[in-house]
């Protein structure tokens, strides 16, 4: 019946709420992944390892092509992904599955990956920017945890290393009513 499969594909698809919501902590896996895989290569010397590390940040970018197409990812997201953007796929996906990547090869592909983070980081991190920015004070990194209810490290400092944000530290109480006084990195965009 055509009128069940409309409904279906419209539960498929997804808000730009949504999508925001669903992009971050995408984005910190896309980037945790690269950062493991170029550890190793340059760290290592190990291009084959960092292959495992490329194929997991292939499917973090799938789920991030589904999200910034307002789909929510499927099951497979590879497979989704590759309907969506065969090109983008084919060349993180099963150009190194398929291929032995030298050293250079594997920096190149991490490079790229980079390259794409960087060219949807407004997508991606506009809710983060809007709160780091909503009251001009700093935000401690368990705060911003805990609103976003995901870890978002990866992506605070990789905002913080292109100089889009700032990091400081701040002085907070071990408990409530205690003496004693420890540093936690908080993070402030001003815009």
């Amino acid at each position: 019946d055509e009128g069940l499969q409309d409904i279906f594909d419209d539960t498929m698809k997804i808000g730009k709420a949504d999508m925001e919501r669903a992009l971050l902590p995408r984005a910190c896996d896309m980037l945790r992944y690269l950062k493991k895989a170029e550890k190793r290569v340059r760290a290592y010397g190990d291009p084959i390892y960092a292959r495992v590390y490329l194929l997991e940040f292939a499917k973090a970018l799938a789920e991030t092509e589904a999200c910034l197409n307002y789909k929510a990812p499927a099951k497979e997201p590879l497979s989704q992904a590759s309907a969506l953007n065969p090109s983008l796929m084919q060349r993180f996906y099963e150009y190194p599955m398929n291929n032995a990547l030298d050293q250079d090869a594997v920096l190149a592909l991490i490079k790229e990956g980079y390259e794409y983070i960087d060219s949807h980081l407004d997508v991606i991190c506009g809710r983060l920017l809007k709160f780091l920015s909503s009251d001009g004070e700093p935000k401690r990194a368990s705060v911003i945890r805990e609103y976003f209810r995901a870890r978002v490290m990866h992506i605070t400092e990789y905002l913080y290393e292109k100089g889009i944000i700032e990091k400081i530290s701040v002085p907070i109480r071990i408990t409530p009513n205690g003496r004693q006084v420890v540093e936690e990195i908080a993070y402030i965009y001003e815009g």
